[in-house]
């Protein structure tokens, strides 16, 4: 009894340090004057994390497409940039190699199964870091920096819209939750195959209380793909269990409208004016847009170099979406390779409904080198190198 005890918990004491060192690979963050660059950093706790999921693992024999396609996408980048960005570039292929390399070191199995169990915890951290926020501020009526908490050197933007307050967790900015939350919900899918479970359900509502405008338009794709899903599989017992869902949230959106009129007012004026994208963050994502489509020729195929300025000195090019910018930067033939590769990955996962998802993720606000977006695409294609192989091998029995 005492050693089953024993082993619960240093694999609860593995399971949290391997979530805590993702969380920092994961999570933008800023850091004072003086200190190491926040991309340093970030890659100090990929480093670790790899350190943790691999410990006492062996690559997989399987794993070849990963190496050959960090080679191939190392040369490609070096070929576009070189010999300028050297800096840019080695921190890029450095993220890029340490999300390549999970699921080389993982593969299937027991490690497999705890790197999903991490990722349970890091998304169910994420959502509770939420709803800490939020009760602390009705039971308080004061804003815990919770961001600020985790990442002593960095500080939540935490804006208000009349009465509201848009809560950001343990991100720095609302909008940086809802990506990241989105992000996991799709990396935990094609690690798990669980995309509609409990957790991700939650997960995506609770985006809902960060008032992004890009989070909402992710809530309605997501629970569309999920009711295409659901309705598509002709099991009687989830068509009740979407409407049940259904009815019980108009009746909540109905008292929320009653009892917080003014509020939800002061919300869909501020969605009304972001989607007119007049401000900093829509003027950002016109002009990149706009610049995207003058150059789209140019970039059809061989990108431009990282410091090129495809959006006339926007602010926040990162606006404009990881499609967009990975485009402009690697190539619109290569970004169509890996969003295909990753919208089979989630058809496999959850039905052609979830190929839905694509769109929100073309949008997201993620830098060209962000590990969330190329965690989901290795794990992607290496399951689907898996199946195929799984599939050829049972087909010669």
């Amino acid at each position: 009894m005492l050693r089953i005890e024993r082993r619960l918990f240093w694999l609860f004491l593995h399971v949290a340090l391997a979530a805590l060192a993702i969380h920092y690979f994961l999570t933008p963050f800023e850091v004072g004057a003086g200190g190491a660059t926040p991309y340093t950093q970030r890659l100090f706790f990929g480093f670790v994390y790899l350190l943790l999921i691999g410990l006492g693992g062996r690559v997989e024999k399987r794993a070849e497409v990963l190496f050959l396609f960090f080679i191939v996408t190392a040369v490609w980048f070096f070929s576009i940039n070189f010999p300028e960005n050297i800096g840019s570039l080695l921190y890029f292929l450095a993220f890029l190699g340490c999300a390549l390399f999970s699921p080389a070191l993982l593969g299937h199995g027991e490690r497999l199964a705890r790197f999903s169990l991490v990722l349970d915890c890091l998304l169910l951290f994420w959502v509770l870091s939420l709803v800490f926020q939020v009760v602390f501020y009705f039971a308080t009526s004061s804003i815990l920096d919770v961001h600020g908490f985790f990442h002593p050197s960095s500080a939540a933007r935490i804006p208000t819209i009349g009465n509201l307050v848009r809560f950001t967790g343990v991100h720095i900015e609302p909008g940086t939750y809802s990506n990241w939350i989105f992000g996991l919900v799709l990396l935990r899918a094609v690690v798990s195959g669980r995309l509609y479970d409990k957790l991700a359900l939650a997960a995506m509502a609770s985006t809902a209380l960060t008032m992004s405008a890009w989070g909402a338009l992710a809530i309605g794709v997501y629970f569309s793909s999920l009711a295409i899903a659901i309705l598509r599989s002709l099991d009687s017992r989830l068509v009740g269990r979407l409407l049940v869902f259904v009815g019980l949230f108009a009746v909540f959106m109905l008292y929320l409208a009653g009892k917080y009129f003014d509020e939800l007012w002061d919300f869909s004026q501020y969605l009304l004016a972001r989607s007119e994208l007049e401000d900093a963050s829509g003027a950002s994502k016109v002009t990149a847009f706009s610049g995207f489509v003058a150059l789209i020729l140019d970039v059809a195929v061989l990108g431009k170099p990282l410091n090129f300025d495809f959006c006339g000195g926007c602010l926040s090019p990162q606006d404009a979406g990881v499609f967009i910018n990975l485009a402009v930067r690697g190539g619109v033939v290569f970004t169509v390779f890996l969003f295909g590769v990753i919208g089979l990955a989630l058809v496999r996962v959850g039905g052609g409904a979830a190929s839905l998802l694509l769109g929100p993720l073309a949008g997201a606000k993620f830098y060209y080198f962000d590990p969330i977006f190329w965690l989901i695409f290795g794990f992607s294609i290496y399951f689907l190198v898996m199946s195929r192989v799984k599939n050829e091998g049972n087909s010669r029995l």
